[in-house]
Order: structure tokens, then sequence, then C-alpha cells
């Protein structure tokens, strides 16, 4: 695998942008690795796996695509813009289509961190859609 390859999952899988790709490359035209590295290519779909039995033997779901990716399908699917995710606004329907974003991107696996990362927000903002999501929810 060449640097071009490196550098385009990179691209593909983060929201880097162009200086860090640039810094990126300069790092790996630089690097002389000791050993022949095998890179291991995933499928790009959710994958689950089984917890051992020590740990409550939940499915975990682990994602596989970024999360804008899961973004685009989520949006396509439900028919809502991209756009309304990232506004900051304090509306009660722009709030509800972000907590119902939040709650579908964490059930499919992505991390707090990396949601608030895409929408722009602290991840214990995060937390809390889900946890309103989960109490609305329990309420009906």
């Amino acid at each position: 695998m060449n640097i071009k390859d490196v550098l385009g999952r990179i691209e593909l899988y983060t929201n880097c942008d162009e200086l860090t790709l640039k810094r990126i490359e300069y790092l790996l035209k630089e690097f002389k690795p000791e050993k022949e590295v095998e890179i291991q290519i995933i499928e790009r779909h959710i994958i689950e796996r089984k917890q051992p039995k020590s740990k409550g033997g939940t499915t975990k779901y682990i994602p596989t695509k970024p999360i804008y990716q899961f973004a685009a399908e989520y949006s396509e699917l439900n028919n809502v813009d991209l756009s309304t995710f990232k506004v900051r606004n304090r509306s009660r329907a722009v709030i509800e289509k972000k907590r119902d974003f939040c709650t579908a991107a964490y059930k499919a696996g992505y991390l707090y961190a990396s949601i608030g990362t895409f929408l722009k927000m602290h991840h214990s903002s995060i937390i809390n859609l889900i946890k309103d999501a989960d109490l609305e929810l329990n309420s009906k």
C-alpha cells in the first residue's frame, strides 16, 4: 500500500482538513518501518461483536464507516436535511431532530465524542439528548 492509498483512507474515514493531510503525508514520507506492516481492511458496514459473559454478554455494535456517511444515510432515509443537525437553534423541532439522530447514531455504535464532534456540540450535551430520548420513550 502506498502513501496515496493511506492518505485516501485517512481522508475517507476522518474529517481532516488539507493542512493536516499534508502534514501526515510529510510524516509518512519520512517514516521508515523496520518490518513490513500488514494493513487489514475492514468491511464498510456495522459489525456485531459479542462481549464475554463476564461483561454481561451483550452485543456491541462497532461502526466501520465514518459518522458523516452514517448521517448522510440517516438523512436520506428519514427525509431530514443534514444542515438541520448542525444548526445552533433551540427550537423544539430542531432539538427533536438532533435527539433522534443522536439516539440512532449511538445505537449504531458511535461514541458520544464522535457524535458531538460531527454536530459541533460537547459530548455531555449528546449524553443529555440521548437520556432525554430514553426518558420520553419510557414515559409513553
